[in-house]
């Protein structure tokens, strides 16, 4: 199969996330559920506010796929095809466009997902949701790495409290230490307050975290020195990957090296063999 056929079969999948190149491998991105119903909003550092970047994507250059608008729920079944026909291993985000596990969305699209999940133990699976509530409805196989964001400064239209954000996380952690799966991981992006008090309690459960600053549109707002130093510590033996828009010389300052790690689910990723 040359270069061409392979496009047109992978078509739906897109390429761009940092965080789930395995070994070196490029790696993808996948949404099978459409829209999210969340209203992340988050406030910068200046007082601005930013809006989720997937809802200004489907409603600014890719509004002609959301033709109901980012709230209206849709399922995407050619996503799933997609997927099946990627044979190569890979790290594949689903739905970095959405939340499959969010708001709204009926359990038969998340148990679609699962299916074609476990049906291609070739790659390895990112979740990420900000509705922690719902991971214990459902089992993962052991290709997905389940995760939980750290919390928007608003959220269906309702500003959180300092409070109600470290509260929301704690609780985040404890509903995804008891998910019914095999790797945890935490999003902390952007790390905007002092976690480390919350990740050195639920460490035992957290498998891998990723850290990233703030951004608005081309504009990066970069954590708290205390705040990274504190995460990282707390965080321990820990793997950790560091995204592209943390300052690079910052974290050397803070902790002494760049760290673009991965827990061990990716190690035995091989061309002729499944992951397990």
């Amino acid at each position: 199969m040359n270069r061409q056929d392979i496009w047109k079969d992978n078509r739906r999948i897109k390429r761009g996330i940092e965080w789930t190149s395995i070994h070196d491998r490029p790696g993808w991105t996948a949404n099978p559920v459409r829209g999210c119903k969340h209203e992340c909003r988050w406030r910068m550092p200046d007082g601005s506010i930013s809006k989720c970047y997937a809802e200004e994507i489907a409603n600014g250059i890719a509004a002609s796929a959301y033709p109901g608008g980012f709230q209206n729920l849709t399922f995407d079944s050619r996503e799933i095809m997609a997927i099946s026909k990627l044979k190569e291993p890979a790290g594949i985000f689903i739905d970095s466009m959405s939340d499959l596990l969010g708001a709204s969305v009926p359990p038969e699209w998340v148990e679609k997902t699962i299916a074609c999940m476990t049906n291609n133990p070739q790659h390895v699976f990112f979740l990420l949701t900000k509705q922690p509530g719902n991971l214990a409805k459902f089992k993962f196989p052991k290709n997905v790495l389940v995760g939980v964001s750290a919390p928007p400064t608003f959220m269906f239209g309702k500003e959180l409290t300092h409070t109600q954000q470290y509260v929301w996380l704690n609780r985040a952690l404890m509903q995804l230490a008891e998910c019914d799966c095999s790797w945890r991981w935490v999003s902390l992006e952007p790390l905007s307050f002092d976690v480390s008090e919350i990740i050195r309690a639920h460490r035992g459960k957290i498998d891998w975290a990723v850290i990233g600053a703030a951004t608005q549109g081309p504009k990066r707002f970069q954590p708290s020195e205390a705040h990274l130093s504190a995460a990282v510590a707390a965080l321990a033996d820990r793997p950790i990957f560091f995204k592209g828009n943390l300052s690079y010389t910052m974290a050397l300052r803070v902790v002494g090296s760049w760290r673009e790690e991965f827990p061990a689910i990716g190690m035995n990723i091989n061309k002729q063999e499944s992951l397990f």
